[in-house]
């Protein structure tokens, strides 16, 4: 079972392991499909990351270069101090603009 960032996991997936808080009591049993509240509400009890079953399966959503370009653009600001020639630096660089045009993506089917 992968264990997926919050942000990459999608309403109606199911819940591979018991999430549990910091003193170990319950929070969301697995096995449960989530739903948009459980999602925001995992982010509030600082919960970032979960285990989904068969979280490969599903489509990966696709994005274009066009939204790609504005998501580097977008960040660019952000990585200013950053030297994007080390290999480290560029790979993050590269996840988070990957990130980024999902997000904006996503943003743009709810609304």
């Amino acid at each position: 079972m992968p264990t997926v960032s919050i942000q990459d996991v999608a309403p109606g997936s199911i819940l591979g392991s018991n999430v549990r808080d910091p003193l170990g009591r319950l929070l969301i049993a697995a096995g449960t499909a989530l739903t948009e509240r459980h999602l925001a509400t995992l982010g509030k009890w600082g919960i970032f990351a979960v285990d989904i079953k068969d979280a490969g399966e599903g489509p990966k959503r696709e994005v274009t270069p066009e939204r790609l370009e504005k998501a580097r653009a977008n960040l660019k600001d952000r990585f200013r101090y950053v030297d994007l020639d080390h290999p480290f630096m560029s790979e993050l660089f590269r996840e988070c603009v990957e990130r980024e045009a999902r997000a904006m993506s996503a943003e743009e089917d709810r609304g």
